[in-house]
């Protein structure tokens, strides 16, 4: 069942790449003038197809792709109408073809972050919070009275803050009313006025704070530099680079400053305490994420959970008498006591009702855990109207374009090895993980390898879009061609290194899975 997850996602995920790309390649062709000769989906013999006009659409059986006919791509291609081959274009408009498969690419990512942002909302995880300042927004109240980063939550209004979604929600009841906020400092206890704008949106208050987390692992990102250096979620930070942290945030800070070092962390691995040394390639993507509160999402019929009944929204408060406040410790609890009777202590409805649950994890034999059947719950924010949809869209294709040329700038001057780039068995494993979570993973990360081939198509080297850009380019400075032959030995050699670079890192690819 998982290879045939894995193999419809991966024909999905490249299928809907490849027709976007050469769909950029087709309409300009034949906006041109261009004789496009035939359109597939897939390879090898043909499967079914349709002649419309002089072009042929069809399906072939390998569904791992696809490509366009254009005829005169070679000179030697005699045509009976020979302006209607592509080598007597103009240049510009060569050079226009050959860009806009890459440019569909990129036109594929937005189109999917707006469906997603303006359509659904994006999937939001518990992060499991605490009454810490992460983040106090310049320009907002709290920051315009002083209220800083690092600063402990102790009372609004001279109530107690048991937890950052108490202070929240009453600051969201106060719009426009001054309200009275303690706090600790480093020590130094210290009381501030603030008074909530109107949210133009909700018309509830806020006053511009975001919340912290503790400085624990929430998840590792498959194949970033973290999961890389053996991170895993529940490890509990004690230090980075030699400085001691307490909050989420201050990991975060530690790893933006130590970009492109070699650093120790010092960590709480269960109850043993550890040391992993690790070189910081993307410090603000190093693939660390805030824990997560252990509330229930889906339960598994027939698993443990399910039996001894516990349901979807319940959050775990303890087990065995023991405090959990995040997923990763439940997990662990449930992980290393397979066949032993738990009792989960959970909170339920909005009475926030104590259940106390006889739970015994089974046994995976893969792994020899702990297994009890349930996934963490899931919300879906806010849509985004559709202008507001498409600018966010935009502004994160841009984002993660420019992310994108930062690493290969970085892998290119030789500031991070190879063994951050995947090949073929490497992204088929990543979109099967991804098929496992859902429908807007799959999406998600759909976009993310369009912009990656639209990219890197656009490179100067040989074989590639952008390689053909530059030889056309070569021609209207030279206003002619260069040989036909001496192009395609030279495209030729471009292709057969991309072969063997596809090798390499096909065989760091299966090493990482036999490794792993």
């Amino acid at each position: 069942m998982g290879f045939l997850i894995g193999f419809l996602s991966v024909s999905f995920v490249i299928s809907l790449i490849v027709v976007f790309h050469e769909f950029g390649h087709y309409i300009t062709a034949k906006k041109s003038g261009i004789l496009v000769r035939e359109f597939s989906i897939g390879f090898g013999p043909l499967l079914f197809g349709k002649q419309y006009g002089e072009t042929l659409y069809c399906v072939r059986p390998i569904p791992l792709g696809g490509y366009v006919d254009l005829a005169g791509m070679d000179e030697n291609d005699e045509l009976e109408d020979s302006s209607r081959a592509f080598y007597n274009k103009s240049p510009w408009a060569k050079m226009l073809i050959l860009f806009a498969g890459s440019f569909m690419n990129f036109v594929l990512a937005f189109l999917i972050y707006w469906i997603i942002n303006s359509g659904y909302g994006l999937i939001q995880k518990p992060y499991y919070t605490i009454p810490v300042v992460s983040l106090s927004m310049a320009d907002s109240p709290a920051y315009e009275v002083g209220i800083r980063k690092a600063d402990v939550l102790l009372e609004v209004d001279a109530q107690k803050v048991a937890s950052w979604d108490q202070f929240r929600n009453y600051v969201q009841q106060k719009p426009g009313v001054d309200i009275k906020v303690k706090i600790d400092r480093a020590g130094a206890i210290m009381d501030f006025t603030v008074k909530p704008k109107t949210h133009p949106k909700t018309g509830k208050g806020y006053i511009g704070l975001m919340a912290d987390s503790i400085a624990e692992i929430g998840e590792v990102i498959p194949e970033s530099p973290a999961f890389k250096a053996k991170f895993k979620p529940g490890d509990r930070m004690l230090k980075v680079a030699g400085r001691e942290v307490k909050y989420y945030s201050q990991i975060e800070d530690a790893l933006k400053e130590s970009d492109g070092k070699t650093i120790s962390f010092v960590l709480m691995r269960g109850t043993t305490e550890m040391t992993i040394e690790s070189k910081v390639d993307f410090g603000e993507h190093f693939g660390f994420l805030p824990p997560i509160m252990p509330v229930i999402g889906d339960v598994m019929d027939g698993m443990p959970a399910a039996v001894a009944g516990i349901k979807p929204k319940d959050k775990v408060v303890k087990i065995n008498g023991t405090d959990i406040f995040t997923w990763a410790e439940m997990l662990g609890f449930v992980s290393q006591n397979p066949g032993k009777e738990l009792t989960f202590t959970v909170s339920r409805g909005e009475k926030e009702e104590l259940v106390d649950l006889k739970v015994t994890p089974r046994l995976d034999k893969a792994s020899g855990e702990g297994r009890i059947g349930v996934a963490m719950k899931s919300t879906v924010g806010e849509k985004l109207g559709v202008l507001e949809g498409a600018k966010q869209a935009f502004n994160q294709v841009v984002m993660i374009t420019i992310e994108m040329l930062r690493g290969i700038k970085k892998l290119v001057l030789g500031a991070i090895t190879m063994d951050y780039v995947q090949g073929p068995v490497g992204i088929a494993k990543t979109v099967k993980d991804q098929a496992v979570e859902g429908i807007f993973s799959l999406l998600n990360i759909t976009a993310l390898i369009s912009i990656n081939i639209g990219l890197l198509n656009l490179f100067p080297i040989p074989g590639l879009d952008g390689g053909r850009i530059i030889f056309t380019f070569i021609e209207t400075i030279r206003r002619r061609r260069l040989s036909t032959a001496i192009e395609e030995k030279i495209h030729a050699f471009g292709i057969v290194l991309l072969i063997l670079l596809a090798i390499l890192v096909t065989y760091k690819d299966i090493m990482r899975l036999i490794w792993s």
